[in-house]
């Protein structure tokens, strides 16, 4: 165990302060070596904390388009649930609402996380199929997202075209059922990818980061709403599914070259304080 020692996020500001500091002055001085960002920081920080830092920042880069799965993800509990009361809620002795329906979502995704754990990832590897954490199963999962958002928008035009009340709620599954499917493969290897790749001083930062991207879904989706566009159902389904999908190719070919590191903690029982690190590259998770 690590204990505590300092606010981490004061230390990386200090850093990238100092490092920044540098690389600006270097562009005014005339002659003399020429230093890249993270060297400049070194001159005033242990050689060990830039480098985490360094690995965190790419880390963090993983992150930076993630905040759109969040906003699809999320809204299964606003606008799904408006589209939910559209259908047809009878269900002979007992009226279900539309928010009822989310409950499918953990129970698909509690089923499916064996599934894909003991079936479909070895199977995958089996057959010789490489699903790397980053450029597969995220990737894949993105997309996969956006088919969930594409059977709503196919749904919503039936609605818009039938008669009130005349398709059963039942309708609303297929895109809970997929939906819960990219989660899988989405979400919990985020989660992975954030805790293991993370260097030991830095793993409060980079799943603070992880949980930054779903403020900043929601955010996005706050903003949408306040503009009041797109301004129907079919209109705001159809909008994040294109937009699920070019996340998608732009998520794989920005993370398509990530080297992963591998992290193994042997602690010295002399030096309670500092855990024994060795990093292995283009390691596989």
């Amino acid at each position: 165990m690590i204990p505590p020692t300092q606010a981490v996020l004061v230390v990386v500001f200090k850093v990238l302060k100092d490092g920044f500091v540098g690389w600006l002055f270097q562009l005014f001085r005339r002659g003399g070596e020429r230093k890249t960002f993270w060297e400049h920081a070194k001159q005033k920080h242990p050689e060990r904390v830039v480098e985490d830092i360094y690995i965190t920042a790419k880390v963090m880069q993983v992150f930076l388009l993630l905040p759109i799965f969040f906003s699809l993800f999320d809204q299964s509990s606003s606008r799904w649930v408006l589209q939910g009361e559209l259908l047809n809620r009878d269900l002979y002795f007992f009226t279900i609402s539309g928010d009822q329906l989310n409950m499918l979502n953990p129970l698909f995704t509690l089923s499916l996380i064996p599934v894909f754990q003991f079936v479909i990832y070895p199977a995958c590897r089996k057959f010789g199929l490489e699903m790397k954490p980053i450029e597969h199963k995220i990737s894949i999962g993105l997309t996969i997202t956006g088919f969930s958002f594409l059977l709503s928008y196919l749904l919503q035009l039936a609605i818009d075209q039938s008669p009130p009340n005349t398709i059963y709620i039942f309708a609303a599954i297929p895109q809970q059922l997929v939906l819960s499917t990219a989660e899988v493969m989405v979400s919990i290897t985020g989660l992975e990818v954030a805790y293991s790749q993370a260097p030991p001083s830095m793993k409060s930062m980079v799943m603070a980061g992880w949980l930054l991207t779903t403020g900043t879904g929601n955010l996005l989706v706050a903003v949408m709403s306040a503009l009041d566009w797109p301004k129907s159902l079919a209109g705001n389904f159809l909008f994040y599914t294109v937009l699920m999908f070019i996340c998608a190719v732009a998520f794989y070919l920005w993370n398509r070259n990530f080297k992963y590191r591998t992290e193994v903690f042997a602690p010295d029982p002399t030096e309670a304080s500092e855990p024994n690190t060795t990093e292995v590259e283009m390691a596989t998770l």
